[in-house]
């Protein structure tokens, strides 16, 4: 016992997590749970509703319900910021996410008939959790370790990645189709209801009992130039991301029919992401993140490009490994960049919220935007990988909004201190 005590400090000691205070630590634990429910089905609920005839046009419309409900969910979770704890929000959210995979587990195949609900609660469940969990990281964290805080949250999140997926898959495969995803959604709900239980220990935050002043927030900072950069660089940023997050699996699934295949993927993507962490981002000062950031994304670019010369099952694996390891550094600087700008608006924890709302308002709007320009292209018989192409170069924009917020918030602090 003495043995792993020890142990148990030094790791403690390496990750900086004696710098990181109880409530933090408390709240890593429900995200670990979280992660966990996640990682075991999101990437399989793609090829749960997937079949021959219309499986791309039935996902992509399932991921569209799941944006366009955290678009819209996340004004009445504004609104309730107001009059409930944040804490209560977060445990709505993942009672939220366990009523839709119960009913995915519970209908079967019937699901791909009835699809529309599961999404709903997703997506009220997306807005209910991730809202106040960006609340939880400022409000748990420090400028002076909050980096610390964020590797730490992101190793993590890692480790579950490179374990959850393939167990998934290849109890999918194991088992009878239905049975397997049965399965697996089963083990999923129950993770989700054992993190609601355990975020019990968090402090339940006073509420700050103002109204709910999104329209106002906006205009008065609608003349800030970080603010205008940041709000069109989030937007551009989820017009490729909306496809993407989903796209991959069901593409490689298309070529494979095989779940661990899947799972195995996922896994990679994970290893090379957790290298690229170690070698460069945590490495990362302003200047460097924001240069390899602009890099990254127009490597994007021409990587998906040359999906047009290899168009196979794994050229399509080898391209999302590499493409996974270029979301590490922009994601890094996106949301170190986001909770900077959280601090350059929002004076006072009163209107936190409010900032918070309006980050994940414009990614899923470009998430719906970019999905609708997918369904438009494939309507109009463009190929697959050409659409791919197409939103990657739509969304490129984003990394010069984002560099130009970043030099705003410099000069605006340099005057301040002058």
């Amino acid at each position: 016992m003495l043995y792993i005590k020890r142990l148990y400090s030094r790791i403690s000691s390496a990750l900086g997590l004696s710098f990181m205070s109880v409530n933090f630590l408390d709240f890593c634990k429900v995200h670990m749970l979280f992660q966990l429910a996640t990682n075991l089905s999101s990437a399989f609920v793609g090829t749960f509703l997937f079949n021959d005839e219309n499986g791309f046009f039935v996902v992509t419309l399932y991921y569209f319900l799941i944006y366009l409900s955290e678009l819209l969910g996340l004004f009445i979770v504004v609104e309730l910021s107001r009059r409930m704890p944040a804490v209560v929000l977060s445990r709505i959210g993942l009672f939220l996410f366990a009523a839709s995979y119960a009913l995915l587990m519970l209908l079967g195949e019937e699901a791909r008939h009835v699809f529309f609900i599961p999404p709903v609660l997703a997506g009220l469940g997306n807005a209910a959790y991730w809202l106040p969990y960006h609340n939880s990281i400022k409000l748990y964290t420090s400028n002076a370790n909050r980096q610390i805080g964020l590797s730490f949250i992101g190793l993590t999140g890692n480790l579950i990645i490179l374990i959850s997926p393939p167990v998934s898959g290849l109890a999918i495969r194991l088992l009878t189709k239905g049975n397997g995803y049965a399965a697996v959604f089963a083990i999923t709900v129950v993770f989700f209801i054992c993190s609601a239980l355990v975020s019990l220990k968090l402090p339940r935050a006073s509420v700050p009992g103002a109204k709910n002043r999104i329209v106002e927030l906006i205009k008065k900072n609608w003349r800030d130039r970080a603010f205008i950069d940041y709000a069109f660089g989030e937007t551009f940023r989820g017009i490729r991301d909306g496809v993407y997050l989903y796209y991959l699996n069901v593409l490689i699934f298309s070529l494979t029919g095989d779940e661990l295949i899947i799972g195995l993927s996922i896994a990679g993507k994970c290893a090379i992401a957790m290298l690229v962490f170690f070698l460069i981002a945590r490495k990362l000062n302003y200047r460097k993140r924001i240069m390899f950031m602009l890099f990254f994304a127009l490597a994007e670019l021409f990587v998906t490009a040359g999906l047009l010369l290899w168009q196979t099952a794994a050229a399509v694996i080898l391209y999302s490994i590499l493409d996974n390891g270029f979301q590490v550094i922009i994601q890094n600087s996106t949301q170190y960049t986001s909770y900077n700008l959280c601090d350059h608006l929002s004076k006072d924890c009163e209107r936190r919220f409010e900032t918070l709302a309006i980050r994940s308002q414009l990614v899923n709007l470009g998430r719906v935007i970019g999905l609708l320009i997918y369904i438009l292209l494939r309507a109009y018989g463009q190929p697959q990988i050409l659409t791919l192409i197409i939103l990657t170069a739509v969304s490129l924009p984003f990394a010069f909004f984002y560099w130009d917020a970043e030099r705003a918030m410099i000069k605006r602090r340099a005057g301040l201190n002058a």
